[in-house]
């Protein structure tokens, strides 16, 4: 059974770096058939402060499973490289 994966960004960056790798984690979890949520942190403060807690990061989007930081676009895509991230989702 998967964990529950969670996907945090904000809907309102300007940044275009974030929303591409926002959009590359999305093609990447469905690609893998992983149901995830989509956590907008702009509309969230609970939520927010959480991810900088966590993570201590203040770049998107973050990926968490089962309420653990695995990483932001760049550590995510390292791990599915090395053949690690389907250990870490599922």
């Amino acid at each position: 059974m998967s964990k529950e994966i969670e996907i945090y960004t904000s809907f309102v960056t300007s940044n275009l770096k974030f929303k591409k790798n926002t959009q590359s984690m999305k093609f990447m979890m469905e690609a893998k058939k992983l149901p995830f949520t989509e956590i907008d942190i702009s509309s969230d403060e609970d939520k927010k402060k959480y991810m900088f807690e966590t993570s201590g990061k203040r770049e998107f989007p973050q990926l968490y499973a089962d309420g653990k930081f695995i990483g932001c676009w760049d550590e995510v895509e390292y791990f599915n490289e090395i053949g690690e991230l389907d250990g870490k989702l599922k």
